[in-house]
């Protein structure tokens, strides 16, 4: 389902060089040394809109939107060295929303202006840097960033959920991360950024399915300060990028039509002799696959070794009792094209210590949220959502599971808004937790 194509653009050839007088160019703030860190949007009515950062006198973060007669000039944010890496959308009502960089506290910071006033916040205050930010809105305005904390070399993913801002590391390089990011028709994010590992430059995509991260390898040749992505109506991805090796402007995209993996299913299991991974796949037969185990929340690294692609499981004999585990699988494709599928996460041989169930994600949810649990046994279990008065809605899990970490999706696309109530039974125990339809 991937085709990859190159394509070197050549401006001003002949036919193709546009007359001076056809562009019309204008200053916009001349107030000194401004202007860098850029972020540009057209609202509704085609007028432009354009955040900044003043490195002249206040260091601090501009905002210029154009009112059909002038440019209106203000300031933003003025605490500190503020500004810099600046990503500026516009909202449904055509209202601003810009996400920079604190240099002063290196903190990432937010600010949308409401229709009276701006505001301003700190999204994440554990970072050293947040070079490449890139936001975007979904469909209910809701903001969305990726952004570099260089202190752990991490690619990083906030979301305002309604209430807070909630924050994973998505991915992990040697060294910055470059990273662009859309929201596709279901508000699910899409990251592609270029990971910096061992003197490769590896052009990846990160999505969000709506319960866990998938991954998948675009090219392995991939620079560029920065990274153009677009989603067309079908949801597919559309990039733009340096090639680092021919130093050509590179097109790439994705192709429903061409032969690959559709989709995998992955699956981990205790056994007596460790733990036995096993998938199923839709679509075409790969070239080859690969194990990789994350321990902790580190980086996954490779574990198995090329499997055939004919493959549809494997048995880590590594894994040791107590050890929370994350496994991924990397598929490569006849075309060279890798994807990263996963993860699978399990407790090796039945030692949580406890029944769990975590708070649901996103809480408040609108078309889905993912529930997370964990069992101390094999057994029975029972994962019912229930309405405040009692009534049974949905009977997501009814039958025997094995012990470790589990999860599953609860599809709330035609659930009525408010507030519901998950209820685990398992172990002889009971959990309830609560979750938010809102819309």
């Amino acid at each position: 389902m991937r085709r990859l194509t190159g394509l070197l653009l050549i401006l001003f050839v002949m036919a193709g060089v546009a007359e001076a007088d056809e562009w019309v160019i204008e200053t916009v703030d001349s107030a000194g040394d401004v202007g860098e860190f850029t972020s540009l949007a057209l609202d509704s009515s085609g007028r432009p809109h354009i955040s900044y950062y003043d490195a002249y006198s206040n260091y601090d973060l501009k905002y210029a939107s154009w009112n059909d007669s002038a440019w209106q000039i203000e300031i933003v944010d003025f605490v500190g060295n503020v500004g810099e890496y600046t990503s500026l959308v516009l909202d449904c009502s055509d209202n601003p929303h810009i996400s920079y960089r604190d240099n002063t506290n290196y903190a990432l910071k937010y600010a949308h202006w409401d229709g009276v006033s701006w505001q301003i916040e700190t999204v994440d205050s554990e970072i050293i840097a947040s070079g490449s930010v890139s936001l975007a809105l979904d469909s209910s305005d809701k903001p969305h960033i990726s952004y570099t904390d260089d202190a752990s070399n991490e690619l990083k993913y906030a979301l305002w959920n309604g209430s807070a801002w909630q924050i994973e590391t998505v991915d992990f390089s040697n060294w910055s991360i470059t990273s662009t990011l859309r929201i596709d028709s279901y508000s699910r994010p899409h990251i592609i950024y270029t990971k910096y590992d061992d003197s490769e430059n590896n052009l990846m995509r990160a999505s969000h399915n709506g319960a866990s991260w998938q991954f998948e390898g675009i090219g392995s040749d991939g620079t560029g300060v920065q990274l153009g992505l677009a989603l067309d109506s079908s949801d597919n991805t559309h990039l733009s990028y340096q090639h680092g090796y021919q130093h050509n402007l590179t097109h790439a995209y994705w192709d429903p039509d061409a032969s690959s993996v559709d989709d995998l299913s992955l699956s981990a299991q205790p056994t007596d002799d460790g733990v036995l991974l096993s998938w199923s796949i839709v679509g075409d037969e790969p070239a080859s696959m690969t194990v990789l185990r994350s321990v902790n929340e580190n980086q996954p690294i490779d574990l198995s070794g090329g499997l055939a692609g004919s493959a549809t499981s494997w048995l880590d004999v590594s894994a040791e009792a107590g050890v929370e585990y994350a496994y991924y699988l990397e598929v490569t494709e006849l075309d060279g094209t890798v994807s990263r599928f996963g993860p699978s996460e399990i407790i090796v041989l039945g030692m949580v210590s406890e029944l769990a169930l975590s708070d649901p994600y996103p809480n408040p949810a609108d078309e889905s949220l993912t529930i997370h649990y964990e069992l101390t046994q094999n057994g029975s279990v029972e994962l019912n959502i229930y309405d405040l008065s009692g009534r049974l809605v949905e009977a997501l899990v009814s039958g025997e599971q094995t012990t470790g970490r589990h999860s599953v999706n609860w599809d709330s696309s035609t659930a009525a808004t408010g507030v519901y109530l998950l209820r685990l039974e398992a172990d002889g125990e009971a959990i309830t937790k609560r979750a938010v339809i809102s819309r």
